[in-house]
């Protein structure tokens, strides 16, 4: 994400999993002053995810099921559509076990959506 810190992009983060709570504790450690996590549902959140929008103010969370989003074929879920349609390029970090985050990358790769996936280890 290195590369991208500072030049005033908005990030949306995933809501729940280890992941996703190491990007958004790196982008609130970085400084980043645009931040939203998006969950499948208003339901669909980390303890520790919450915690992190409880002392960001700037935080702010969307449940993607109250998105006015269009229905798009093949896709695996309306965050998934939020995602790719809110965004000029997706940082996919993927574990290789999130079964969600590998339909986000299959979907993004038969679409054609720009998109760079990183790796990282799982525990």
């Amino acid at each position: 994400l290195g590369p991208y810190i500072g030049s005033g992009y908005h990030w949306y983060v995933g809501s729940f999993g280890d992941t996703d709570e190491a990007v958004l504790v790196y982008l609130l450690k970085r400084g980043e002053k645009s931040i939203t996590v998006v969950g499948y549902s208003s339901y669909d959140i980390s303890e520790r995810q919450l915690l992190a929008l409880e002392k960001n103010s700037h935080v702010s969370f969307v449940d993607a099921q109250r998105e006015q989003i269009p229905t798009v074929p093949g896709s695996s879920s309306k965050r998934d559509v939020f995602f790719a349609s809110r965004a000029d390029l997706l940082i996919v970090i993927w574990d290789g076990q999130s079964p969600g985050t590998k339909r986000l990358i299959d979907w993004l790769s038969i679409t054609g959506k720009d998109h760079i996936l990183g790796f990282v280890s799982s525990r």
